[in-house]
């Protein structure tokens, strides 16, 4: 390859296995290296195989006696050995393996210098798949290994470097478009910049990963995890993309089995760690690993969480992978969920998420095209992240959909097609498109915390004469929405879709329905109580929460082994939750003991729903059993001196709560004042929004879950009054559905 040779051709073509290491794409020759620039003429020779093993070539001549041990030709010290000892000086200091496992790099001439700043191969315009390279950097990466591999020209999957967005108003912006598609470096005060630009308006700095806090130690880690799980760690990788993969698609098959096959020091600690971690919760899913040990969940999930904390200094696309996992298994145990761990992982992944662009359309970058189709799939599942655990905790979200221009997943944006013939085995195709109705459904969350859980909606509500119209009127046309989803996503939720012997995650995709319907309901359920409401609404508004909240409880009871035992989503377990809060609110408001009897009944069949399936595999519903409060006495009730009421027909002639058939609905109670906290330190009593200053208003009942109001920059707070004259009672023939 010679300075300036050009290499045509389309880009998905040559990017992807066939493109072979004759026609290596070398992101980081220096395009304008200066023999008088000591800081480019000393750029590190630090290319290495990877591969366990040594393998006889060209430049593996010298002996392990001769040459230097993998740790020193790392560290770029001499390497001593005393007299009579296996090990060198240093690797004995250290207390750690003197290998010769990686192959000597051989070392290039030094070119001389440039005489331009830049070199130029022409116009940029020429064409947008034209790839031009420039010899004699010794930067070593994927580009630089011998063979075929998906990872040639990778952004974001690099082995040593990382990559930083330029931002609009960052340094390097505008000097950026001056510069051809490709990489180049430019020489600053503080040190040699490298720059890729991947279109014509955006560009990204690449900056190595030793120096960074961390990184010395990642070996070490990586080695560690690996002996946790060993011998089973092939036998777990397998099941991974067996069965989680299918239902989560945030890595890539065909990259991660590369890398699995060369050597698993290939990949970050945190990732490996978090693969191996939510996989063990399928273990005796595996004929191979059912009779066998399995490894120290709890160490792997330390090794997890401390590799985390370290990788975001290098943030990668495997950085984003591996804060999702932790994510995913954190669902599981309710004490991690407790601790508040969930919203400092969304926000670091939301700052990688920045970090690396992937906020940005990136389907017409100078990427390989398997790369584009990763960061695609990567964005949303953090777009996932931040809505439902904005809702969740009551959090504002953190992604602004002004800032999001990721375009949405399409069929080829997902490259596994192939089913898996082993029974137990998720459905791949159906899986994929739950996955893509979950954008859809969250897409409209967001929408409903824009509206109707933000502070500016609540200050507006607040404010206003008519807090019930406002808020009615502003839940229908999101209420249409929903239905409108529902319908046309019919086919996908039904639970006896699944094929035979395959499981099938479409239960995480109806429980997260069911949880967005229900949180509107107990807002409206919560507003409607407030001093001053017309009672006929508020009780019509319990008769459609009610209907909800039992379609919910016979949802969950409905599932079968085929579901239970497949994927779930992060934010079920919070969702159970929500259901269990809106019954202690119901239970709260009930207007007389058979009321609030039935729904205690109703709970407590509930629990027993959880118990049992907890007990056959699904780890995530035991989660949620700690949020139930089943003794009445837990729970005060409004006062009757300041409680007006409505009487229902059916309440004229006894209570019919005794059946759920009826729709019955007693009275509807008025409460003005927020309940005072119980000995266990949650809200026990009946909280409305009369006392909206106090944030408990919007929490209900449930001990472990807190819906404060998000904040959402920009939001237009002006209510639009009911369209020709339409009354607030008008919204109830939307409720029930």
């Amino acid at each position: 390859m010679y300075p300036g040779q050009r290499i045509s051709g389309n880009m998905e073509e040559a990017t992807g296995a066939g493109w072979c290491a004759s026609q290596g794409y070398h992101p980081y020759r220096d395009l304008d290296r200066q023999s008088g620039n000591p800081q480019l003429q000393n750029l590190p020779d630090q290319q290495q195989s990877l591969v366990e093993g040594s393998r006889p070539s060209g430049n593996s001549a010298r002996s392990a006696k001769e040459r230097p041990c993998d740790a020193c030709r790392r560290r770029k010290t001499r390497c001593v050995k005393e007299k009579g000892e296996d090990k060198c000086v240093l690797c004995k200091f250290h207390t750690q393996e003197c290998t010769y496992l990686h192959e000597p790099v051989a070392r290039t001439r030094k070119r001389k210098a440039q005489p331009t700043e830049e070199t130029d191969m022409g116009n940029a315009d020429d064409s947008p798949h034209v790839l031009r390279t420039n010899v004699g950097t010794g930067v070593e990466e994927y580009d630089e290994l011998p063979g075929e591999s998906l990872l040639k020209k990778t952004l974001g999957l690099q082995n040593k470097h990382h990559a930083y967005f330029v931002g609009l108003t960052e340094p390097f912006s505008f000097p950026r478009f001056s510069i051809t598609k490709g990489s180049s470096q430019k020489s600053t005060q503080g040190g040699v910049v490298t720059i890729r630009k991947v279109d014509d308006f955006n560009a990204f700095t690449v900056r190595e990963d030793q120096g960074t806090i961390g990184y010395d130690t990642e070996m070490s880690r990586v080695d560690a995890i690996q002996q946790l799980v060993e011998p089973y760690g092939q036998a777990l990788v397998d099941l991974y993309f067996r069965i989680i993969h299918p239902s989560f698609p945030i890595l890539h098959k065909g990259v991660f089995l590369e890398k699995y096959a060369r050597s698993y020091r290939e990949f970050s600690p945190a990732l490996l760690a978090a693969v191996y971690l939510l996989t063990t919760n399928y273990w005796r899913c595996s004929p191979v690993l059912a009779t066998k040990p399995a490894p120290d969940a709890c160490r792997l999930y330390e090794l997890a969480i401390e590799s985390y904390d370290l990788t975001i200094h290098r943030p990668k696309l495997s950085s984003v992978q591996a804060g999702l996992l932790i994510a995913q298994y954190e669902c599981y145990s309710s004490d991690i969920m407790a601790c508040g761990s969930r919203g400092k992982l969304t926000a670091q992944l939301v700052s990688m998420t920045h970090t690396m662009g992937l906020h940005l359309d990136s389907s017409r970058w100078d990427l390989p095209a398997w790369e584009i189709s990763l960061r695609c799939r990567l964005a949303w599942a953090v777009y996932l992240q931040d809505k439902w655990v904005a809702l969740i905790e009551g959090r504002p979200a953190l992604l602004s959909d002004r800032d999001w221009i990721v375009p949405l997943l399409q069929h080829k944006d997902f490259p596994e097609h192939e089913e898996h013939n082993e029974e137990g085995s998720s459905e791949v195709e159906n899986s994929r498109i739950i996955f893509i109705q979950m954008i859809e459904l969250t897409r409209i969350l967001s929408h409903i915390l824009d509206t109707i859980f933000s502070l500016r909606s609540h200050h507006a509500m607040e404010t206003s004469h008519d807090p019930v119209g406002i808020l009615l009127s502003k839940t229908q046309p999101l209420q249409r929405r929903l239905s409108a989803w529902s319908d046309s996503a019919m086919e996908v939720l039904s639970l006896e879709k699944a094929s035979s012997m395959r499981l099938t995650c479409i239960g995480y995709l109806r429980l997260a329905h069911l949880a967005v319907d229900v949180s509107l309901h107990r807002r409206i359920i919560c507003q409607s109580m407030s001093r001053g409401s017309d009672p006929n609404v508020a009780a019509a508004c319990r008769v459609a929460a009610k209907q909800r909240w039992l379609s919910a409880l016979e949802f969950v009871d409905s599932l079968k082994a085929r579901h239970l035992k497949s994927f779930w989503y992060f934010s079920s377990t919070a969702c159970l939750t929500l259901l269990i809060s809106f019954g202690n609110v119901l239970v709260g408001s009930a207007s007389d003991s058979p009321e609030e009897q039935f729904y205690l009944d109703k709970l407590k069949e509930f629990r027993w729903t959880l118990k049992i399936n907890g007990e056959m595999g699904a780890k995530f519903m035991s989660a949620a059993i700690r949020s139930m409060i089943l003794d009445a006495k837990e729970i005060r009730k409004p006062e009757s001196s300041i409680t007006s009421s409505v009487t229902s027909p059916e309440s004229r002639s006894g209570s019919g709560f005794g059946n759920p058939s009826q729709p019955a609905f007693g009275s509807a109670p008025i409460q003005p004042n927020a309940a005072p906290l119980g000995s266990s330190g949650v809200t026990s009593g009946w909280v409305t929004p009369a006392s909206y200053p106090d944030s408990s208003v919007f929490a209900g009942f449930a001990p472990n879950i807190s819906l404060q109001m998000p904040y959402i920059p920009g939001y237009n707070t002006w209510a639009p009054p009911f369209e020709n004259g339409q009354s607030a009672n008008g919204y109830l023939d939307h409720m029930s559905g």
